[in-house]
């Protein structure tokens, strides 16, 4: 039976905590708050890390399943054409990533549109996997950020792809981004693809639209 006792202090309650059979210690109120917030606080950290550990888990295999089945596409059907050289085909689309060109959003959009292409953006994981191969085996310094064609829309509230394209992206890029990303879309409403060393995969991050970063170009292969 827990008792209730009044300290000599007068200024603080003591309780008397079982710790044996018929024996018990002193604890003040912060104390026992302390041990009640331990108890609750400890099993339900333990359950949110868990759940974002898998969830990241389950991004990464979401990746290497794209991956594997990017893979499996090469190896088994007859790639489409590009008609100029330098174009990489893979699957109805060809892609294009010059090496010594970079600009800021607009200028980018215009690069490519000159092209009859548009700035390329992850529409499915497997494109998203096209787009980091291609990025990581041209570019694979970490300063090589990469404009998409991805642009986030303030009075939607979405991230959107070209002209256009009315599908509304935020909820598929949810894995792709890095870490605390995006941090600000209203500020950043760009996406760029930009790898660290020790990523495996390029992350997306909202960058402001300004800058001058490098670009891969998209368009239909024949």
């Amino acid at each position: 039976q827990t008792i209730s006792l009044i300290n000599l202090a007068g200024t603080d309650h003591e309780y008397c905590a079982p710790v044996a059979m018929g024996s018990c210690k002193l604890q003040s109120k912060v104390d026992r708050a302390y041990d009640i917030c331990f108890i609750i606080c400890f099993p339900v950290s333990i359950i949110v890390i868990a759940v974002l550990c898998g969830l990241a888990v389950l991004a990464l295999l979401a990746l290497v399943d794209a991956r594997g089945r990017l893979e499996d596409l090469e190896a088994g059907q007859v790639q489409k054409s590009c008609e100029n050289a330098g174009w990489l085909a893979y699957d109805d689309t060809c892609y294009y990533a010059p090496n010594d060109v970079r600009g800021t959003y607009e200028e980018s959009v215009a690069v490519c549109e000159t092209l009859g292409a548009w700035l390329a953006y992850p529409r499915t994981l497997i494109e998203y996997v096209i787009l980091d191969t291609i990025q990581s085996g041209i570019r694979a310094e970490e300063t090589a950020f990469t404009y998409t064609g991805l642009r986030f829309n303030a009075t939607s509230g979405a991230w959107e792809g070209r002209e256009g394209d009315h599908t509304n992206y935020t909820d598929f890029l949810s894995n792709l981004w890095d870490a605390d990303e995006p941090t600000d879309p209203a500020r950043f409403p760009c996406a760029i693809m930009h790898r660290y060393a020790n990523y495996a995969v390029n992350r997306l991050h909202d960058f402001s639209c300004g800058e001058s970063y490098f670009l891969i170009c998209a368009k239909l292969a024949l």
